[in-house]
């Protein structure tokens, strides 16, 4: 599943290339704090789609699925398949790309304000105060998040992980049954509500 993830964060991969200097690009794009940020959790939220399944788990077992999910989704050995995806797979014209795009330029920019930024109340406050001054800055972001994909993308993973957690159970005479997809209505609502979630949270930091 890890080795996977390279996929999803670039879906773009073509032509390989030489791989010291595609490293060094890849590790560049992986020390951003937004990229950094979706590989440091994926054990938790393994693990919470697993106890979903398995609500009785007990304590010992509990242990021991951490044990296991943290070597195969860690945030050190997921960082590392998904660095040599894209170092053997990506072309250094798309690596190029990506870090030019995120060095400079307004997005870059608006990304350096937002990390930069120590916000004196919290997202909440925020949202509740949030008026109707701020509803033509909130589209834009909401705009934004969706030319980025940042919705689509957290749903997908988060289906893939649900998705390796169902068959995990199965694999074990868990008798699921066949894995159900998110309907489209499903997929739908979801995507709305993450993008509202994502504006807001930009809007929030900038």
């Amino acid at each position: 599943m890890s080795a996977r993830l390279g996929l999803l964060l670039i879906p773009a991969l073509v032509a390989a290339q030489e791989p010291d200097g595609a490293r060094s690009q890849v590790d560049s794009l992986l020390a951003i704090p937004s990229v950094a940020a979706v590989i440091d959790d994926l054990d938790a939220r393994f693990i919470g789609h697993f106890l979903m399944l398995v609500p009785d788990l007990s304590t010992e077992d509990q242990e021991v699925l951490a044990d296991a999910v943290g070597s195969a989704f860690g945030a050190s050995a997921v960082r590392d398949d998904v660095a040599n995806a894209m170092a053997d797979r990506a072309s250094a014209e798309l690596l190029s790309t990506l870090l030019e795009m995120r060095r400079t330029g307004a997005q870059a920019e608006m990304m350096r304000i937002a990390e930069e930024y120590e916000p004196t109340r919290s997202l909440s406050d925020f949202v509740a105060g949030v008026g109707a001054p701020e509803r033509g800055r909130l589209q834009l972001m909401a705009t934004l998040a969706q030319a980025q994909g940042a919705s689509d993308f957290e749903l997908i993973l988060d289906e893939a992980l649900r998705r390796v957690a169902h068959r995990l159970v199965n694999s074990f005479g868990g008798g699921l049954g066949p894995f159900e997809p998110m309907s489209d209505d499903v997929f739908d609502a979801a995507y709305r509500e993450r993008t509202l979630s994502v504006a807001l949270e930009s809007l929030y930091r900038l």
